[in-house]
């Protein structure tokens, strides 16, 4: 018959106590046939999870995927002019909101920080003011520095003193790993073209898409 010893240790001065629960029913206990310690947990940090390798418990951050930041939004504090047919990228140097800081406002791009990768969803909106009827308007997104086909096109409305203003939002969805860096451009076939400044006019959205 195996027997069940209990040792202390020399060098500590605290005792352990075991103590039964307030139970009437029998219970038992049975040690796993195998050295070491029954259980090997390692220090802990606060929304930390424990996960096994098959032998010992390890604490660590709860995986990517759970939620749906990064995400910020992006605007331009001051108007920006656009020429006929080229492609200008827009200068949103200023957020509103960004909670991983992983939108650059001095190179207006925003970056998949670390443990982040997955689908993107992004809303651009851009307001213009222009003096022709019936132009084109594009945002295009470029990732990594290479142009993503799929920019819309928006028709104009008539407004004061005989002039059309302009008002474009596009939704684009991403796949991204980390590192991977996205900035948004503008281009249209009008004669003369701006973007109207402020938090509610020229933006951009952005936010992943948790579990997906």
């Amino acid at each position: 018959m195996s027997k069940l010893k209990v040792s202390g240790n020399a060098s500590g001065t605290g005792v352990i106590t075991l103590e039964a629960p307030n139970t009437n029913t029998d219970r038992a206990i049975t040690l796993p046939d195998s050295a070491g310690e029954l259980i090997n947990i390692a220090p802990s940090t606060s929304g930390n999870v424990l996960t096994s390798d098959g032998t010992d418990w390890t604490s660590a951050a709860a995986a990517a995927g759970g939620d749906n930041t990064p995400s910020f939004r992006a605007y331009m504090t001051a108007g920006q002019s656009f020429a006929n047919g080229v492609y200008v990228k827009l200068t949103l140097n200023a957020t509103s909101w960004d909670t991983d800081s992983a939108f650059n406002t001095s190179t207006y791009r925003f970056t998949v920080p670390t443990g982040k990768a997955g689908k993107y969803h992004f809303d651009a909106r851009w307001v213009s003011a222009t003096v022709s009827s019936n132009p084109t308007y594009h945002i295009v997104p470029y990732k990594n520095g290479g142009y993503l086909s799929g920019g819309h096109h928006s028709t104009g409305i008539r407004g004061v003193s005989g002039r059309s203003s302009y008002s474009l939002i596009d939704v684009f969805t991403l796949n991204l790993s980390v590192g991977d860096y996205v900035e948004f451009y503008a281009v249209h076939d009008d004669s003369v073209s701006s973007a109207q400044e402020n938090e509610y006019q020229t933006y951009l959205e952005g936010f992943r898409l948790a579990g997906v």
